[in-house]
């Protein structure tokens, strides 16, 4: 009843839960059932963060697929939370006994462009426009300790991230698709990690929305980092110590499919990094750090602890 079980968002590939009477509706019902009652059947609470995948995989029916998301889930069980919710930027915040408080955004809100996102006077928000929302973060940021729980990470070594000092991202640029794929390709696997690094696809850092994201929360939590960043995105689990001024700590979980997730370069900030398959849990108490444990799947179903660790 103390455990808080996240879901970081790309709860269903490609395109979100379809609509009612479609083929693969069933099919994403059933994954999406799987996940929830897996949770709900230890006695934990549920949260469930869009990501871009659930928004129709950045098409135009993003806004409609993450509320059908959201409305199947919120059918499912009281313990099941959609958040922020509505097809919201958020923050949603959440109040913890430790003192610090969870800070939800929908990331993908901001990297939306085919379809509607809500915004504007008639926007159901509290948020109604990127400014909006940085306000409310900041003033969240102002009164205590924040957590933040978001899709899109502010760092990572992963694909969408920085790998200029990996070569095997230089020799292997196929490794991008499946971390199998060995088929050295020089000089076009440099050419694709410089684009990908200075311009970048629409989801990776370097894209123009990407940028204009990581610059809201930069003001919005400029002087007053955030304890900790727990994300997805990137197929792998990564700790980055301080990887940028405002966060002390960058967690992707974004490696939920055994048995590994993608490709994942080592940075300057990275304590831990691996493309196998696993998950992250954080303990909050009151009165000490958040520790941070980082588990692996074994082929027998376990989960190995491989990193312990003081969030300081």
């Amino acid at each position: 009843e103390r455990t808080l079980v996240v879901f970081l968002g790309d709860n269903l590939y490609p395109n979100g839960l379809p609509p009612e009477g479609a083929a693969s509706r069933a099919e994403g019902e059933r994954r999406l059932a799987a996940q929830a009652d897996a949770a709900l059947g230890a006695g934990a609470r549920v949260l469930f963060l869009p990501g871009n995948h659930d928004w129709d995989g950045m098409g135009k029916d993003g806004l409609a697929a993450i509320l059908r998301q959201e409305r199947f889930l919120a059918a499912r069980s009281s313990r099941l939370l959609f958040a922020p919710g509505d097809g919201c930027p958020g923050p949603l915040l959440l109040p913890t006994p430790s003192g610090i408080t969870v800070a939800v955004l929908d990331t993908q809100w901001w990297l939306q462009h085919e379809g509607p996102r809500p915004e504007g006077a008639g926007s159901p928000c509290s948020a109604k426009s990127a400014e909006e929302a940085v306000a409310q973060l900041r003033a969240a940021a102002v009164a205590g300790p924040l957590a933040l729980l978001t899709h899109h990470p502010l760092a990572s070594g992963g694909p969408h991230g920085a790998r200029r000092g990996d070569w095997k991202a230089h020799l292997f640029p196929l490794r991008d698709a499946h971390p199998s794929f060995w088929v050295p390709l020089p000089g076009l696997g440099s050419a694709w990690v410089a684009y990908r690094g200075a311009k970048g696809t629409g989801q990776d850092l370097a894209s123009r929305r990407y940028r204009q994201l990581r610059s809201d929360l930069a003001s919005a939590l400029r002087g007053r980092p955030v304890v900790f960043q727990a994300s997805g995105h990137d197929h792998s689990l990564q700790v980055l110590e301080a990887p940028v001024p405002e966060a002390r700590w960058v967690l992707i979980s974004g490696s939920g499919i055994f048995p590994a997730g993608r490709v994942v370069s080592k940075l300057a900030s990275t304590r831990y990094a691996t493309s196998r398959a696993g998950f992250l849990r954080v303990r909050l108490g009151r009165g000490r750090a958040p520790h941070l444990d980082v588990l692996e799947v074994t082929p027998g179903g376990k989960a190995a602890e491989r990193l312990s660790l003081d969030l300081q």
